[in-house]
């Protein structure tokens, strides 16, 4: 009887200790199991964070590629990511290591090369027309294609309307009204009208320059604005060359205005919010864009003297009022608009949305 009991304490404890043994040998396979799970875990945000990274550097190139590959430390661990373009797709595939683990992660990206939408510059002028926008007289806006010096093209394959409204009821709504001559003391001589038949004015309910001005303004290489009501001068000043356009923003303020009154050039695009007035010679070769002030008026352009925009002149707003004076005009070009069209700043990557996820 002693030696059975012996023998069931015995067996007992060799059972006991079976089951401490295996328990613990799956407390370490547990813990072995988390470690991993957290390691993979880490290793996996790493890929996801690869992939941020590769859109962070196709949306902040200004240059096409088909390939591109990124690596760095990042949380403790490791990214390595490679990209291929084809086409309209950007293929990436990223790989995150922590520890001993790693993890890959791979998209499709859909992107698109981001251009101003050709058809805003189908005129020398371009009216978002309401029954005050005006037109001061005798005129001179010419649609009729012109190279980067000012002269008229030789084939003349590129001609355009003078003015582009979205509607036919805004083609009626323009005001055509004399023009007037600004005096140094301030007060007004009229010069005379010119009927509206001597305008070639065309309906186009193209896309406007409120789709993208924000990205411009955000862009711009060059920024004056207006301080306190008083208004703004400019001073001398040349903005980047056909080789190097630029985009210049000028706001005039809420109740002021911005005066070009002495010597300009410049290349590229050329914003203007709020009112102009310039007396001086104002060479644009390019684009311009006019929107009202931050009150919500619709402002004015008045351009004087020997000023010229030779390219294109945009409005945003209904009711916007643009003079021309004296021998200023606006003559459109598609050579200076295609240099514009070409500005590295205008073409970079855009991309839209992840087309495809692989883990």
């Amino acid at each position: 009887m002693g030696n059975n009991a012996i023998l069931s304490v015995l067996g007992l404890m060799v059972f006991f200790g079976i089951i401490n043994t295996t328990l613990n040998t799956k407390n370490v396979q547990s813990s072995e199991n988390i470690v991993t799970y957290v390691n993979t875990d880490a290793a996996r945000e790493i890929a996801y964070d690869g992939l941020s990274l590769a859109r962070l550097k196709i949306d902040s190139s200004f240059a096409n590629v088909s390939s591109f590959t990124l690596s760095g430390d990042i949380a403790g661990g490791s990214y390595v990511v490679n990209a291929v373009v084809t086409g309209d797709t950007i293929r990436v595939q990223s790989t995150g290591n922590y520890q001993d683990n790693s993890y890959t992660a791979s998209a499709g990206l859909f992107h698109h090369i981001k251009y101003l939408p050709t058809p805003t510059y189908k005129a020398a002028v371009r009216f978002e027309a309401s029954p005050d926008s005006t037109l001061g007289l005798p005129l001179t806006i010419d649609g009729r294609d012109h190279d980067t010096s000012g002269a008229l093209t030789v084939t003349r394959t590129n001609d355009v309307s003078d003015v582009t409204v979205p509607t036919t009821k805004d083609s009626l709504d323009i005001n055509f009204y004399s023009s007037y001559m600004w005096n140094a003391s301030g007060s007004q001589q009229p010069q005379g009208s010119v009927s509206r038949t001597s305008l070639k004015l065309r309906v186009d309910a193209s896309v406007t320059p409120s789709s993208y001005i924000d990205t411009l303004v955000a862009s711009a290489d060059y920024v004056y604005r207006a301080a306190g009501t008083t208004q703004m001068h400019l001073p001398n000043a040349t903005w980047g060359s056909a080789q190097n356009p630029v985009i210049v923003y000028v706001d005039a303020g809420t109740f002021n205005s911005a005066v070009f009154d002495s010597q300009y050039v410049g290349w590229g695009i050329l914003i203007i919010r709020g009112n102009a007035w310039a007396p001086g010679t104002l060479r644009w070769n390019g684009l311009v864009i006019s929107y009202g002030n931050a009150a919500g008026s619709s402002g004015y352009v008045t351009l004087d003297g020997n000023s010229t925009i030779l390219g294109s002149l945009l409005f945003m707003q209904h009711g916007q009022d643009l003079q021309l004076e004296d021998n200023a005009q606006v003559l459109y070009s598609s050579s200076t608009i295609q240099i514009v069209k070409g500005m590295t700043k205008l073409s970079k990557y855009f991309v839209n949305t992840v087309s495809q996820w692989f883990e």
